[in-house]
């Protein structure tokens, strides 16, 4: 039985390319039925260079295919522009569909549509035969009250259609249930990586450079800003960063999204000039950022899937900026951490010194994660359940 694994796991960002394989992980794990996973995205990749897999295009998704997952992801408010832009290196044509976009932001979403082949409304909406399961698995979609009602309504139509429907926080819980359908409140998939990747596993899988790097640090904490953010605070993170420095704490500068539209290393880049001790990351993988945030002190970023990473391994992690909304929100949710963002640098600086006397930082996010696991494995139950009957 055939199970395609959909995400936009075609662009280099670390959550993007993980959750795929995570859920691969997890069905491999816990079930005996020895299932063919293909992985299909907006479009063909190769991303085995940082971990990932090859991806086809999700417009070649058809009826061979007899379970569809969309594996998570801020996946709901997503339109073919900014899908498209996110795939993009040719400076001329971000340049020319942000500039037609401004003008007509229908005209240039069209024409990311017909460069996707896309089929659907919306880029990550599925349209099953009456044979095929499909499951949206702990996906995001925070702004949806913002969205026309025109797709709102696809998207009512798509809840009704899916076998399981679950969302990660509770601002996308709330306005599906205003759609007047009902769906499932579930921590991101990423939360369970802890049970798959153990220390052995990462070593393994991680490049040399990063465990050499890793190795040579006692105690470090790790931080990430993407583009968006970044730009405006490159100098008071560098100030913080040498401080903390002075006061015997290493800063790791990771970056987790290297797409069109996130550029992590642009700038970290900049702080690592102005931050002299700190210690950028040029290059990783996917396991290069697990290993290196789980044996960190603290995570503190703009990126979803860096805190969840330390969430599943426990360790304290806080908001960079209360910009970073979709982050915030999750955390939240799931009140992992005391702290969900800092009010300022000051702020951040007396939190990160003092990490040893802070007692809301301590982290045990079992609930968080059996919370996860339960869903998954009734998930499970139901794809099994569907082959049995095919079989017979």
């Amino acid at each position: 039985m055939k199970i395609a694994l959909v995400a936009a796991c075609d662009r280099n960002n670390f959550g993007d390319v993980l959750l795929p394989i995570m859920l691969e992980d997890f069905i491999k794990k816990y079930s005996e039925i020895d299932f063919d996973f293909e992985y299909f995205a907006l479009s063909a990749a190769d991303l085995s260079n940082v971990g990932g897999k090859k991806t086809k295009p999700i417009s070649l998704i058809n009826s061979d295919i007899n379970i569809i997952i969309l594996t998570g992801g801020e996946v709901l408010c997503s339109h073919y522009l900014n899908m498209y832009l996110n795939l993009q290196t040719s400076r001329f044509k971000i340049i020319f569909l942000k500039v037609l976009s401004k003008i007509s932001h229908v005209l240039a979403d069209g024409i990311c549509k017909c460069l996707l082949k896309g089929k659907t409304p919306l880029p990550w909406i599925v349209d099953p035969d009456s044979r095929q399961i499909v499951i949206y698995n702990a996906v995001g979609g925070i702004g949806l009250d913002k969205m026309r009602e025109n797709h709102k309504i696809e998207i009512k139509k798509l809840v009704n259609k899916c076998s399981f429907f679950s969302v990660r926080d509770k601002k996308t819980y709330s306005e599906i249930n205003k759609m007047g359908v009902n769906c499932e409140l579930i921590p991101d998939t990423a939360v369970l990586m802890s049970d798959f990747y153990t220390d052995e596993f990462l070593q393994s899988h991680c490049s040399a450079e990063v465990k050499n790097i890793i190795s040579e640090l006692d105690t470090y904490f790790v931080l990430q800003v993407n583009k968006k953010y970044g730009k405006y605070l490159i100098d008071s993170i560098s100030c913080v960063i040498d401080r903390l420095n002075n006061a015997g704490l290493k800063c790791v500068l990771l970056p987790i999204g290297r797409a069109q539209g996130h550029e992590d290393i642009i700038p970290l880049s900049k702080i690592a000039r102005k931050a002299k001790n700190s210690i950028l990351i040029e290059q990783n993988n996917i396991y290069d950022v697990i290993y290196i945030i789980k044996n960190s002190v603290l995570y503190t970023g703009t990126s979803l899937h860096g805190a969840i990473t330390a969430i599943s391994y426990d360790i304290p992690h806080v908001a960079l900026t209360s910009e970073a909304v979709k982050l915030i929100n999750f955390l939240e949710t799931w009140n992992t951490t005391k702290k969900t963002y800092f009010k300022d640098f000051d702020d951040m600086y007396n939190y990160i010194v003092n990490l040893q006397c802070n007692y809301d930082c301590i982290c045990d996010n079992k609930k968080v994660k059996s919370t996860a696991k339960d869903y998954l494995k009734r998930m499970l139950n139901g794809i099994e359940d569907y082959d049995n009957k095919n079989k017979n």
